[in-house]
């Protein structure tokens, strides 16, 4: 028989104790999805938001920004189907849009368009043709804005055959 100051110790108790053992969820690489992870609050090393276990280096929002693993940082795998970059397409992963415009369609001229955006912001001009960011789809890659009415512009899936491949291009840090 349990005394009733034992009861109501453990019924307070309890609760915490369970919050502890508790295995954080967050954005993670297949690696670290298999390791358990404390349920304590950290501060992000990129923009000091809070994490979602004292282990992780990253905050959700910036897991997202960089498609990086919040544990250990390494690329995260593409979530969502590859585009084929056909015809007019919106595509929205999380935060991720990536807009496909075709102009000129059916005529010498034909081209599209790339517009990419992170949390309703596009974000800038890359300094170079080829740099490139790494999104839910995969590596988009700047190809730049030619005077020709033809070919891509803007974030392709392709990188342009007649130029090195540029830098990588973080997102612009966000509030939410």
């Amino acid at each position: 028989m349990t005394r009733p100051w034992t009861r109501r110790w453990l019924s307070r108790i309890f609760p915490a104790l369970l919050l502890l053992t508790t295995p954080a969820f967050a954005e993670q690489c297949p690696d670290c999805r298999q390791l358990v992870h404390t349920k304590d609050i950290g501060t992000c090393q990129l923009c000091t938001n809070p994490t979602q276990s004292g282990q992780f280096p990253l905050c959700m929002t910036c897991s997202d920004r960089l498609r990086e693993c919040e544990r250990c940082r390494k690329a995260l795998p593409a979530t969502t189907p590859k585009l084929d970059g056909s015809a007019d397409q919106t595509f929205k992963s999380g935060r991720w849009t990536y807009r496909v415009e075709t102009f000129n369609q059916g005529t010498r001229s034909e081209g599209t368009r790339g517009t990419l955006s992170f949390a309703g912001q596009p974000l800038p001009v890359p300094a170079a043709v080829n740099d490139h960011v790494r999104t839910p789809w995969g590596l988009l890659y700047w190809v730049g804005e030619p005077g020709t009415a033809f070919g891509g512009r803007g974030w392709m899936l392709r990188a342009k055959p007649s130029r090195p491949l540029g830098q990588p291009v973080a997102p612009p840090l966000t509030r939410p």
